[in-house]
């Protein structure tokens, strides 16, 4: 069974946690998490894609560490994992500096959990709170496509935010008809602005009758 903490304290009972205020809503899901191993493997496969028996879990509250903010949760499996929850009310985000400022902790840096930078480790090649704001999950990897549109004619693929850097994209198309098709460059632009875009390369491809 997951241990539980709370400014360092053992949790021993539900009654530890009562109040009404915004923290005390992430301490009964902490206490939640703690309770029921099948809630802890679902919230950790849908929003990490990680697994685990539960055994060696320690799940601590209101962690502070110096220059490093105060965490609502976290969620440690020493060797297998280290995932900070940051809890919001309503369609509350947490800030970038927030997000970054956990990923800076002494304790999240020193880990020796293999999926301690969890973002970065399923795919986000950007800052670690860019899997969290933008792009969109999964199988547990994140994508910096959040919207996919297939046509007859092409496939659209949509996104909010890209930083610098190179991205890929794929699809599959089933080959119905044999002979000499023309492949169209792949073209990306700017919705609203286009004279900010870019094309690849064209060419041609053919389908053979097996």
């Amino acid at each position: 069974m997951p241990e539980l903490f709370l400014h360092k304290r053992r949790v021993e009972s539900i009654f530890h946690l009562l109040g009404e205020h915004e923290n005390h809503i992430t301490y009964s899901v902490a206490w939640g998490l703690a309770q029921s191993p099948s809630f802890l493997h679902g919230f950790l496969k849908s929003a990490a894609g990680v697994t685990t028996d539960g055994e060696n879990v320690v799940i601590r509250l209101q962690q502070h560490e110096k220059n490093g903010g105060i965490t609502d949760i976290e969620i440690e499996d020493p060797g297998g994992f280290f995932i900070i929850v940051e809890a919001k009310r309503g369609w509350n985000l947490p800030s970038r500096q927030q997000l970054a400022t956990y990923a800076d902790r002494p304790s999240f840096v020193k880990s020796n959990a293999p999926q301690n930078s969890a973002l970065a480790r399923y795919g986000v090649p950007g800052p670690v709170w860019q899997g969290v704001l933008y792009g969109s999950w999964d199988g547990g990897w994140w994508s910096p496509w959040e919207y996919k549109e297939m046509r007859d004619d092409k496939v659209l693929f949509f996104t909010r935010q890209l930083w610098t850097g190179t991205y890929h994209t794929s699809y599959v198309a089933r080959a119905t008809t044999a002979g000499r098709f023309i492949r169209p460059p792949a073209q990306a632009v700017e919705m609203y602005n286009a004279s900010v875009q870019g094309r690849s390369d064209g060419g041609v491809f053919v389908v053979k009758v097996r």
